[in-house]
């Protein structure tokens, strides 16, 4: 067990070292900026960048081994240090007084970090030992994720059955998986919730470095920590469903998307690791499409009221998007691949809906419960209601718009998805409205911190110029 749990970390070092060497080789780190402040997102992005061409190669019975990844970081490393060393070194980041408040924000943050530390190193102490207990997480997830392990070539054939559950399902977490049983050289079941764990590791390096310089950390890491102490997030990340994964692309992708919407930056670094998350959301479950299109639609809206340049630049990231995610619907379309939930093209038939409309009433009901119920998501639920009244009423009200249409959207597809479902309620909506709505509620807490801070500088903003107002009225004049 040892062994292979340090295998498992080994591997994710990978991916975060692979991360590292793509955003040197894209020119999104240089020497003597302020850009090294990116690299803890650099995980996740690495993830997206190995796992995604993998579980493509997986359609074509190609299994990809560490030893082509470490081939392909080396190549992304060598690209980089030369791009590197041509760039000019950019001006060092500007130092100012350290002031009394400055420091207790400081060492605030630097509690609340410990904090959360704290609470993951506990999980990470029960998922070593925690076996697979729930049966969809066996079913459908962990035995694809051992048939592209073991049984590579063979692999695409046998999942276009039904016997690994539905075939329409994509391949991104199952590879994840399966490059994690190639890198300790066995399949273990218990260590997936490990693996799943490195994800929220990656979320919190994510939050921080898309946030720098657009909200304070201790904001930061007030939130992060009000996530983890959430009691479905523990509970629903050992469960060994892609759930949590799935929220924690989507918060990214949000955060990176509200990051350049507030200040485009100027080498469209944030706009690269938004397409990147949210392609990654997209192929991670069916309704990650649908969160992710959500993203992508606000994303065009809000970028209407900023310059033609921010426009072009939102449409070639909604086409990013599309290059990542359209090959896999290509793909179950050509096949034919059943969805055994639903057809989407009862979406589009009214004569179907109106047929269905006594769905819509639980549907509503059940998910504004689940939305709404302290029990579930505790702290994060007036967090996530604080941030989003403090994003529309701040002065840049562009990142609240985008995060509340995001929230529609995506609410109006999980009531659209269980509409068109031919499963019962009860077997459908009441057995996994708790796990769906989980995108809902950690993807807008990770936009909490900016929408926040945006509001704070505002209002002081606000009472500086009042008291300097009042100053100027009652200083006597000469």
């Amino acid at each position: 067990m040892t062994s292979a749990a340090v295998a498992l970390v080994l591997a994710n070092l990978a991916y975060w070292i692979a991360g590292i060497g793509a955003l040197l080789a894209l020119g999104f780190v240089d020497a003597g900026t302020s850009t090294w402040s990116r690299i803890p997102a650099a995980y996740l992005f690495g993830v997206v960048i190995v796992v995604v061409p993998s579980s493509y190669l997986a359609l074509l019975g190609v299994a990809v081994g560490w030893t082509a990844i470490s081939v392909a970081i080396v190549v992304l490393f060598a690209i980089g240090l030369v791009r590197l060393r041509r760039a000019e070194p950019g001006s060092p980041p500007r130092r100012r007084a350290r002031r009394v408040s400055d420091l207790f924000a400081g060492a605030l943050a630097v509690l609340l970090i410990g904090l959360a530390g704290f609470v993951l190193v506990r999980a990470w102490q029960t998922f070593i030992v925690t076996p697979l207990y729930v049966s969809d997480a066996w079913v459908v997830w962990a035995a694809r994720a051992r048939l592209l392990y073991e049984l590579p070539a063979d692999a695409p054939g046998i999942l276009r059955g039904t016997n690994y559950g539905p075939p329409s399902y994509p391949l991104a977490m199952p590879e994840l998986e399966a490059l994690t049983f190639r890198a300790i050289g066995r399949f273990d079941g218990t260590l997936i919730d490990l693996q799943l764990l490195a994800l929220v590791f990656g979320l919190l390096g994510a939050m921080w470095s898309l946030s720098r310089g657009r909200a304070r950390t201790w904001l930061v890491a007030l939130v992060a920590l009000a996530m983890l102490t959430a009691p479905q997030f523990v509970v629903q990340l050992g469960t060994s469903f892609v759930d949590i994964p799935l929220a924690v692309f989507v918060g990214s992708a949000l955060l990176a998307g509200a990051r350049w919407l507030s200040r485009a930056d100027e080498d469209r670094w944030s706009l690269t690791c938004f397409v990147a998350f949210a392609g990654m959301a997209g192929l991670l479950k069916n309704e990650g499409t649908m969160f992710a299109l959500a993203a992508v639609v606000s994303l065009l809206i809000c970028a209407r009221w900023t310059s033609g340049r921010s426009i072009r630049d939102a449409v070639v990231s909604a086409a990013g998007v599309a290059v990542m995610v359209v090959p896999w619907r290509l793909y179950g379309a050509a096949y034919r691949l059943p969805t055994a939930d639903y057809d989407l093209k009862d979406v589009f038939n009214p004569i179907y809906l109106a047929d269905h409309a006594e769905r819509v009433g639980p549907v509503l009901s059940e998910l504004l419960s689940e939305l709404s119920d302290p029990s579930r998501w505790g702290l994060l639920l007036p967090v996530v209601v604080l941030g989003l009244v403090a994003g529309v009423l701040s002065s840049r009200w562009t990142t609240g718009l985008f995060a509340v249409l995001w929230i529609v959207l995506a609410f109006v597809g999980l009531v659209m998805t269980y509409w068109v479902s031919v499963l019962p309620l009860t077997n459908d909506l009441f057995n996994s409205s708790y796990r769906t709505t989980a995108s809902l509620v950690l993807g807008t807490a990770c936009l909490v911190p900016m929408l926040v801070d945006d509001a704070i500088t505002l209002t002081a903003n606000r009472v500086t110029r009042g008291v300097s107002g009042v100053s100027a009225r009652l200083r006597p004049s000469r």
